[in-house]
């Protein structure tokens, strides 16, 4: 989940401690760095670590403006054999916020499954200033890529929601898997307004499940809003060998009511990424 946090907070991440500087608090969920060698066939194409899976609260004392999340970071670092594209691609596998729309709809929820980040951008709510929530508008690029120009090998995500939508939406699920891909072929369409009409295929070389729920139920006093009635739950991180069923279908999932738009990706046999880069 792309979009930046209204009230930022820094995190400096070692091997095996997550500190939080100024206002916001962590706690590591994963101990020590969680690896994997990623391999095609005989090529050594390198390693995806998982330097920092961490949990994240503001530690604001009222629900209201109380937000509780994840921070994850991480790297790819590449082999003997440095030929290749790759890329990271990211979907939610299970979600549900009413407060985060596609910004060429808003009128309608985001799917309960679908790429991370929506084309184009999303519209979510901020506090302002003046501790006032404000609407704004997060602009992205067209790519299906979870990762920016530039960003590539580093890989870093701070999801986290404002407890009392719990309370006004119902549960808050974020359930997402995410995978280092090399890239086979891109084909973008003749119309840059869409993404529908844009080709890719990849090859799926390892990838990782994660996410969080935030649950509400009236438990401490009967009709106050308290921390204690939320019930924040981390979805252990895992390693993947294949794409699931679920994020498969987050793939082919598309946006929007009025306006509709989706990607349009296949999956091929890795060895092509390599004959393609030589």
């Amino acid at each position: 989940m792309r979009a930046v946090p209204s009230r930022a907070r820094f995190i400096v991440a070692f091997p095996v401690l997550c500190l939080v500087l100024f206002v916001g608090m962590a706690s590591c969920i994963a101990a020590e760095p969680l690896g994997r060698s990623v391999r095609c066939g005989n090529v050594d194409c390198g390693q995806m670590l998982i330097q920092v899976y961490s949990r994240f609260e503001d530690g604001d004392a009222s629900p209201a403006f109380e937000r509780k999340g994840i921070s994850i970071r991480g790297r790819f670092r590449r082999g003997i054999d440095r030929a290749g594209s790759y890329r990271f691609l990211q979907a939610f596998t299970q979600y549900r916020q009413d407060d985060v729309r596609w910004i060429r709809d808003p009128g309608v929820v985001l799917p309960p499954a679908h790429i991370d980040p929506p084309p184009f951008g999303q519209r979510l709510s901020v506090l302002d200033r003046r501790n006032t929530f404000v609407r704004v508008d997060r602009t992205f690029d067209a790519m299906p890529w979870y990762d920016d120009a530039g960003e590539f090998p580093l890989y870093e995500d701070f999801p986290r929601a404002f407890l009392a939508d719990a309370k006004k939406y119902g549960t808050i699920t974020m359930h997402f898997e995410t995978w280092l891909v090399c890239v086979i072929e891109e084909h973008p369409g003749g119309d840059s307004d869409r993404v529908a009409d844009d080709h890719y295929e990849v090859a799926a070389l390892v990838g990782w499940r994660w996410g969080y729920e935030i649950a509400y139920e009236d438990v401490g006093r009967i009709g106050v809003d308290e921390l204690a009635d939320y019930t924040f739950t981390v979805r252990p991180l895992t390693f993947v060998d294949a794409p699931t069923d679920e994020f498969r279908r987050a793939l082919a999932t598309p946006y929007g009511s009025d306006v509709q738009d989706g990607f349009d990706i296949t999956f091929g046999d890795c060895e092509r990424c390599f004959a393609t880069s030589r």
